[in-house]
């Protein structure tokens, strides 16, 4: 089966960093564990299903399996020893939607990170808004959250629309 996988994503840059932080997001499995937060983020478990939203600072995003299924949290709990607590959980469907909604008018960035939990590469990945994309391998069980694979696109708000941000397994990947 074809996965995309998002082991954590989000730091969103608003038009005028000096204003705003940036918003950093850990996505990981719901575990109900308070020690697989990574500081400086806020850690969002989001419960197995086909949709979850949360608000942040006033943008309330919304992750949903693009093409029916459910979101599944995986994690590599190994990986809470060596530190990699962004990198080491997140959630899995096979193409995967990120809304966001209420960002201020201006230029904007997202960062997604992509991390396998087992030894297995998974299927590569395009990470897409608009008519950018961007490519990504996923990195497999890092040690550190630095290691993890990831995708940047800047993008423009101009209106009151929702930004859609798409993960999907690359079609020539087995």
């Amino acid at each position: 089966m074809r996965v995309s996988q998002i082991a954590a994503l989000f730091a969103f840059i608003a038009a005028l960093p000096c204003l705003a932080e940036p918003i950093r997001i850990d996505i990981g499995m719901d575990t109900g564990r308070n020690d697989t937060a990574t500081p400086g983020w806020r850690e969002w478990q989001v419960p197995n299903g086909a949709e979850a939203q949360r608000e942040f600072d006033g943008v309330t995003v919304t992750l949903r399996s693009a093409e029916g299924g459910d979101l599944k949290g995986q994690w590599f709990k190994a990986g809470l020893s060596t530190g990699a607590t962004m990198a080491t959980d997140g959630v899995v469907a096979p193409n995967i939607e990120i809304e966001l909604r209420g960002l201020e008018r201006g230029t904007h960035s997202v960062v997604t990170y992509h991390n396998g939990f087992s030894k297995t590469p998974l299927s590569g990945a395009t990470v897409s808004l608009d008519t950018k994309r961007v490519p990504v391998q996923p990195s497999a069980q890092v040690a550190t959250n630095e290691g993890a694979e990831s995708a940047y696109l800047e993008f423009e708000v101009t209106g009151d629309e929702p930004v859609i941000v798409r993960v999907a397994a690359d079609q020539n990947d087995a």
